[in-house]
């Protein structure tokens, strides 16, 4: 994995400008003998599957700029640190918690991980639901029978989102409603399709799910920060 540049641009809450920074500065960083242009090598991203909507949004930008056409892989940022651990070949790996980054970064010299992006969770309920709740205590309710979150052993969506149920001190009253998911886009979808009562995702998956309705914002002093390196 290609040693990744000290941005000058500050962590921001997931807009597209913020996301293009940070790809160009990772370009940048990355060795490449090939001039940019018609057969450059691609640059090969691997990330959280909570990017997936803006990094694509900003392929055709990116490669607008720099020549360089983006090959993007998402998944949870467990199974895609696990995917270059064993052997994937990456030239950008954007995770959404340190952790995960760190663990890459320690097998490849060279590479360090670099606080890049914000992120916030907010819980969702379907398009159309009759009972929305407004708090986490409200998750308990006998109406949510089936509560969507990423894995929250090994995803970081669901890794924070278990911090903020455990913190508000309602884990117990809701631990076998949780219907685990890969990631945190698949919680999403459970969600969206009325497989699940509510879910906990972040900000930037709701935004762009109009099948969904966002009922509240979880308190970010109940979990770790959510900072993608």
């Amino acid at each position: 994995m290609a040693e990744k540049l000290r941005l000058s641009c500050s962590p921001s809450s997931m807009v597209l400008g913020g996301c293009l920074c940070v790809l160009l500065g990772l370009w940048a960083g990355c060795s490449r003998s090939e001039a940019p242009g018609n057969g450059a090598k691609p640059l090969v991203v691997f990330a959280a599957a909570s990017l997936t909507d803006v990094l694509a949004e900003i392929d055709s930008k990116f490669t607008a700029v720099t020549g360089t056409p983006v090959e993007l892989s998402t998944a949870s940022s467990a199974a895609a640190a696990r995917q270059i651990l064993q052997g994937a070949e990456a030239d950008v790996f954007l995770s959404a918690n340190a952790d995960w980054a760190n663990r890459v970064a320690e097998h490849f010299p060279g590479a360090h991980t670099e606080a890049l992006l914000e992120n916030s969770l907010v819980v969702i309920v379907p398009a159309g639901a009759e009972f929305v709740p407004q708090s986490l205590s409200d998750l308990t309710d006998a109406r949510i029978e089936k509560l969507a979150l990423a894995d929250p052993d090994s995803a970081p969506a669901g890794i924070y989102a278990k911090q903020a149920i455990e913190n508000a001190g309602v884990w117990k009253g809701v631990r076998e409603k949780i219907v685990p998911a890969d990631d945190v886009r698949k919680a999403l979808l459970f969600v969206s399709t009325g497989a699940a009562d509510a879910g906990i995702v972040y900000a930037s998956d709701a935004l762009g799910e109009p099948s969904v309705r966002r009922a509240f914002d979880v308190d970010p002093a109940l979990h770790d920060a959510i900072v993608y390196h």
